[in-house]
């Protein structure tokens, strides 16, 4: 409106005559196809219902992930996309459905929207929905690019959203520990060493030489491992016991005389110059 809400001034009103990218929430909740719909009505047809014949059933969320930086105000983010897995299937009394137009290696670049994919759950009430939604956010596995799905999990966490106590500053209010990133805890750090050592990747032939698991005479096979974390240089040992479990030990300040032992190589993305570890993959 010009000049201020004033009743005597000028009005303009937007017609979007097309899909709210939002309209998979619509279509969860009333078992409808509105693409179809309106591929029907452009051909001439009538809506196929009423609205008092448009039923209501549960709760559904959607939440889309984009490539950008929550901690530096949302700033859209570029890369490449060298891990990309979605779940394969919502937490028990849950239905999910994915959209996306990208797959693994697509590139994130600066000239298109950021948006890498929608994830939307639908379960019988609001609480179910978005608990759904967050375990789903969670096994949600991206790397390559920063992207916001550690925010959109805090947010279905946080209280005020749950108990539907939502308004436009909500987000404001919460946006320190909405946006915090807590340090990586020694063990994922040690997953890190063990995926930078090499030693749980599967060899690539029968060369009993190609793999560090094996036979020694003495003592456990080991090597050293260096990464690096934010200004932080990080030195580890690996090591393969006779029984084929990883040990890692880390160098203080991040170690201490406890070393971390795996079974198997946790679930990581291993990018050119980076490793990710993904939440639940440890612990």
């Amino acid at each position: 409106a010009s000049q201020g809400l004033k009743a005597d001034r000028f009005w303009f009103m937007e017609m979007n005559t097309r899909l709210q990218v939002e309209h998979p929430v619509t279509e969860m909740v009333t078992g409808t196809d509105l693409v179809e719909w309106q591929l029907r009505v452009a051909s001439g047809e009538k809506l196929p219902k009423t609205q008092s014949e448009i039923a209501l059933v549960g709760h559904a969320f959607e939440a889309r992930i984009y490539a950008e930086d929550a901690t530096k105000g949302f700033l859209p983010a570029t890369g490449t996309l060298h891990h990309l897995k979605f779940p394969d299937a919502a937490s028990e009394g849950a239905t999910m459905r994915i959209e996306t137009g990208v797959r693994a290696g697509d590139a994130i670049s600066p000239y298109y929207d950021p948006m890498i994919a929608k994830l939307v759950v639908h379960a019988k009430g609001r609480l179910a929905a978005l608990e759904a939604l967050g375990a789903a956010l969670s096994r949600t596995e991206i790397a390559g690019s920063t992207v916001n799905t550690a925010f959109l999990a805090a947010l279905a966490a946080d209280p005020d959203f749950a108990a539907g106590d939502v308004d436009t500053s909500l987000i404001g209010r919460h946006q320190e520990t909405l946006t915090t990133v807590p340090p990586p805890s020694d063990e994922t750090i040690a997953a890190a060493a063990l995926a930078a050592s090499g030693a749980g990747a599967t060899p690539s032939s029968d060369d009993p030489w190609s793999s560090l698991v094996g036979y020694a005479h003495f003592h456990s096979v080991a090597r050293r491992t260096w990464l690096k974390f934010g200004e932080d240089d990080i030195a580890a040992k690996v090591s393969v016991r006779a029984d084929g479990r990883f040990q890692v030990a880390l160098d203080k300040p991040y170690g201490d005389t406890n070393s971390h032992d795996f079974r198997a190589t946790p679930r990581l993305a291993r990018w050119p110059g980076h490793i990710t570890v993904f939440e639940g993959a440890v612990g």
